[in-house]
């Protein structure tokens, strides 16, 4: 602490030992010669789709998979504050987001709101909440199903004949790390890794098979999913690049303990700034193998799973420099 006091004051003793020769100085010129206009330092941040603005911007991803079969079409709409205009790395990313999003696919929709934070660079903060309804389709697995209890066998009776209907609601946390290392416009190693936690309310029986997930989860519960990634960034031009690596997907419910993993592929293709309004597009692939299965019978494990799909980011509206 002491050490503290006299830093400080030898900082003082400097800035006003540095102060009075300029004072003198300013005391003797009568007519300073003038002086030419220093611009300031513009930000240098991509706070905002690559820009310290505030802007609307869109995100849309729609994918389909096999194993299970299933399709989700994503959109989301926001409003993107800068947070931290201190040039930098640590906070050239940060920024607020504000928005509504829609997430549908053949037997369900959630629609709801979302705030995200990025405090710094490689730290995402994000809460979301959503109402939500399942509804049944003449095609297997696609519909609600109740069970009475996380035992259940829920492998082979999702028929068409017991697919029901149903709403209710969920709210989820997460909080993402993100890194890239190499060289800015050359090859790099991309690292992400997101911590997500689920609150579901739905339906009315004891347990349901949670279509989105693919586990069983109370009328009331918890379900909690990490998702790594190891990716290489390889540009391949100034506004197109490859993107390939592998992934690890963990869902877990708590209350029952039971849990699946997924250890995949993943190879993207990214087009950037493909006109003023579509910043970005990117089709991927991702197939993989499931280690092990949230159900009594692991009856996916050591099945393969192949997912397709494709996202894009739109920059709907700037404001301001």
């Amino acid at each position: 602490m002491r050490r503290t006091f006299v830093e400080l004051a030898v900082c003082l003793t400097a800035v006003a030992c540095v102060g009075l020769p300029a004072r003198r100085a300013e005391a003797q010129v009568t007519n300073p010669p003038p002086q030419e206009d220093v611009p300031p330092v513009e930000p240098q941040g991509k706070h905002c789709l690559e820009r310290t603005q505030t802007k609307l911007g869109m995100n849309q991803q729609m994918g389909a998979s096999i194993n299970p079969l299933g399709a989700e079409h994503t959109l989301s709409f926001y409003l993107c504050v800068p947070l931290i205009r201190k040039p930098g790395a640590l906070f050239d990313l940060t920024n607020v987001q504000v928005g509504v999003m829609n997430y549908l696919s053949p037997a369900y929709m959630h629609q709801g709101g979302f705030v995200e934070v990025t405090p710094i660079s490689p730290l995402v903060l994000r809460a979301e909440i959503s109402g939500m309804t399942i509804w049944s389709l003449p095609i297997q697995s696609a519909g609600y199903y109740g069970y009475p209890s996380y035992e259940s066998d829920h492998e082979s009776d999702r028929t068409i004949e017991r697919a029901g209907r149903a709403s209710g609601w969920t709210a989820g946390m997460s909080a993402t790390l993100r890194a890239r290392l190499g060289r800015k416009d050359g090859p790099g190693l991309v690292i992400l890794d997101t911590f997500l936690a689920e609150r579901w309310s739905v339906g009315d029986a004891p347990v349901y098979y949670n279509l989105r997930r693919d586990v069983l989860a109370a009328e009331k519960d918890w379900i909690l999913r990490n998702t790594g990634a190891l990716l290489a960034d390889i540009p391949i031009g100034f506004d197109y690049g490859v993107r390939a690596g592998v992934s690890d997907w963990t869902t877990i419910v708590p209350a029952s303990g039971q849990f699946s993993n997924v250890v995949l592929g993943l190879l993207a293709v990214r087009f950037l700034n493909v006109s003023a309004t579509v910043r970005e597009i990117q089709p991927f692939v991702i197939s993989g193998v499931y280690t092990h299965h949230a159900s009594v019978s692991q009856f996916r494990r050591g099945e393969a799973t192949v997912m397709l799909g494709a996202s894009a980011i739109y920059e709907v509206a700037a404001f301001g420099n």
